[in-house]
């Protein structure tokens, strides 16, 4: 078990210490007055009993020495009481400068080991987990997030969930489109919802979804990342009467057709390099995932290819 870090930990450092408490003006009037009447008292007294026993003029000597007596010990008691409390006045603070150091280093060192985090995590790794937790959670058909271009023009596809991200890898989307649901998210900083228009930008011609959600990542006031959940449309084919014809071509001799076949459906593997039973008009899976019947036809299919590739 951790143990407790300085901020968890009760302060030693109690409001109602002694040394941090300072006397009342009423109370130190009172204690002044009770101490005036108590050496008035007493030299009273020791007049009285010297005028007894001596002259009128040693009765006062008499009676002078014990005021002063009396006043020097109050004195002397007062000053031992305000030394310690000095002391503990200077403990107090001593302890209290040792705590704000010693919260000031655990801050320091909660910062560094949040800098040290964010700056050996990779920006790629975390979009792709960001995806990811969207496409797992959210289910839509198909999930992208578009990162800004080298040049910054426009947003182009880094991850995809749901679809093959390399036929849409060079799609980009201009945040300037008018029709565009997801250029509309993209310059107003906010998330953008609905039914996506025909041609809007170059990724939703290419996808032909019915609907988008479009949920822009900003830090700073500065845009990050775009991540899009889509929802289809269309029926697909089936991956492995695909791998069937390459396998085809390549046993007919058609191996320059078979081979650009071959290696623009390795194109439409998830990011692991796993297939769906079906492929939808924008490369979607759909159906079973990971469908067996796939990867055997895919495994024949080079198998084949590569006989006569080798002559």
């Amino acid at each position: 078990m951790q143990s407790p870090s300085p901020s968890d930990r009760p302060s030693s450092i109690s409001p109602a210490d002694p040394g941090a408490r300072a006397v009342a003006a009423p109370t130190r009037i009172v204690q002044v007055g009770g101490l005036a009447a108590l050496s008035v008292a007493v030299t009273a007294i020791a007049f009285a009993l010297a005028d007894a026993a001596f002259s009128d003029s040693v009765a006062i000597l008499v009676a002078g020495v014990a005021a002063v007596a009396l006043v020097g010990a109050l004195a002397a008691h007062a000053v031992q009481r305000d030394a310690r409390r000095l002391q503990t006045s200077e403990e107090w603070q001593r302890r209290l400068r040792g705590e704000l150091m010693s919260q000031a280093a655990f801050l320091d060192e909660v910062v560094g080991s949040l800098a040290a985090m964010t700056s050996t995590r990779d920006a790629e790794a975390v979009l792709a987990a960001t995806a990811e937790q969207a496409h797992r959670l959210l289910r839509p058909d198909a999930t992208v997030v578009l990162v800004p271009s080298a040049d910054g023009r426009d947003l182009r596809p880094a991850v995809a969930r749901g679809i093959a991200l390399g036929p849409i890898a060079g799609l980009g989307v201009d945040p300037a489109s008018p029709d565009s649901l997801l250029a509309e998210a993209a310059a107003s900083r906010t998330p953008a919802a609905g039914p996506v228009k025909p041609g809007g930008d170059a990724l939703t011609k290419h996808l032909r979804p019915v609907a988008a959600l479009a949920v822009p990542l900003v830090v700073l006031d500065e845009l990050h990342a775009l991540l899009v959940l889509f929802r289809l449309q269309g029926e697909g084919t089936f991956g492995i009467c695909s791998f069937w014809f390459i396998e085809c071509l390549a046993k007919s001799g058609d191996v320059k057709k078979a081979r650009f076949l071959f290696e623009k459906m390795l194109g439409y593997a998830n990011h692991l390099g796993l297939y769906a039973e079906e492929l939808g008009p924008s490369g979607e899976h759909l159906g079973n995932f990971p469908q067996a019947f796939t990867h055997l036809a895919l495994i024949s299919a080079a198998y084949a290819l590569d006989r006569k590739l080798e002559g």
